[in-house]
């Protein structure tokens, strides 16, 4: 093994330990994608031999971060390294699973530093809410089922069930999201409406009923509920820092960031319930520069009690007309 592969290897090995925070899941993951006994994957881990560019091509896809520079690759444009990527409702399976609980570490990893921080901007109900409310969730699941299924795969409502393990990931995430030190939320003024007409086409097409209407009802006025408490306050019941922003200025999509002392993850959302991510640094940082600008063009919610009745009631006057 030259210098260079030693230094790959070794850069390449503690990517994925920054990539991963808990280790224990690492080794099943890895040796199922790679087709390898457990054995060789310590070996390259310890760095006594090197991955190979396709191993590491293979690992790259899977985590989401980009090989360019580690191996020294510099673009002659400004393109950074995105990495699509979805959980498989249709048939959830370990790499699932393992996409879903590894954000939530990345999440745990990130709030222990004292500069934490989340943004969010968004056109519609994000992700970063979702998770608290596992009917909303499951709508949202129908929508994209309804979307990339086939005719014999699309499922009604009340059809869609929580994947038990997916529910205890959203739990562990609602816990996590609550330990970041600072995080602000743009949201567009229309987004529960666009919500509400989502609603409505699909019980217009009998794949969401008048009982299931009633139970995302519910579900959304809990939201609401909890939206009002947090942004009254302007924080966490833990005391963490939280602002809630409506935007005066359209965007294209829901835009994300989650950065620290030594965590940087920018994403994307796509497809309605997936996601573009980098945890490229510079991504990270041209994304929040580009959130916390938005919210010069943004009026703030939280703390400011006018602001926050007004926004709360408008709310609330669309909700009652689902």
């Amino acid at each position: 093994m030259d210098n260079f592969d030693f230094e790959v290897n070794m850069g390449f090995v503690e990517l994925i330990k920054k990539t991963v925070p808990e280790k224990y899941k690492l080794t099943k993951i890895l040796v199922d994608l790679l087709d390898i006994e457990p054995n060789a994957l310590y070996r390259r881990m310890r760095n006594d031999t090197t991955f190979s560019i396709g191993e590491m091509v293979k690992i790259a896809k899977l985590f989401g971060f980009s090989l360019d520079s580690l191996l020294g690759v510099k673009s002659p444009i400004r393109s950074q390294f995105y990495q699509m990527s979805w959980l498989n409702y249709f048939k959830l399976g370990e790499v699932d699973y393992f996409m879903s609980e590894s954000f939530v570490d990345t999440i745990n990893t990130a709030a222990k530093n004292v500069n934490s921080e989340l943004g969010v901007a968004t056109t519609g109900i994000p992700l970063h809410i979702l998770a608290f409310f596992p009917n909303i969730f499951r709508f949202f699941i129908l929508k994209w089922m309804f979307q990339f299924g086939n005719v014999g795969e699309v499922k009604s409502f009340s059809d869609i069930k929580m994947d038990s393990r997916i529910m205890d990931g959203h739990l562990k995430y609602r816990e996590a999201i609550k330990k970041i030190g600072y995080t602000f939320m743009v949201c567009d003024e229309n987004a529960l409406q666009t919500l509400m007409n989502d609603i409505h086409y699909f019980n217009t097409i009998r794949l969401v009923t008048e009982k299931d209407v009633a139970i995302l009802k519910e579900d959304l006025s809990e939201m609401l509920d909890l939206i009002e408490k947090v942004v009254t306050v302007g924080a966490f019941e833990n005391g963490n820092e939280v602002e809630l922003y409506t935007s005066n200025v359209s965007f294209e999509t829901t835009y994300s960031y989650l950065y620290s002392d030594n965590i940087n993850v920018s994403r994307v959302d796509v497809f309605t319930i997936g996601s573009m991510t980098s945890v490229d640094a510079d991504s990270c940082e041209h994304m929040r520069k580009w959130l916390h600008s938005i919210k010069r063009t943004s009026t703030l919610i939280s703390g400011i009690e006018i602001n926050r009745i007004q926004y709360m009631d408008r709310q609330r006057r669309i909700l009652d007309s689902l």
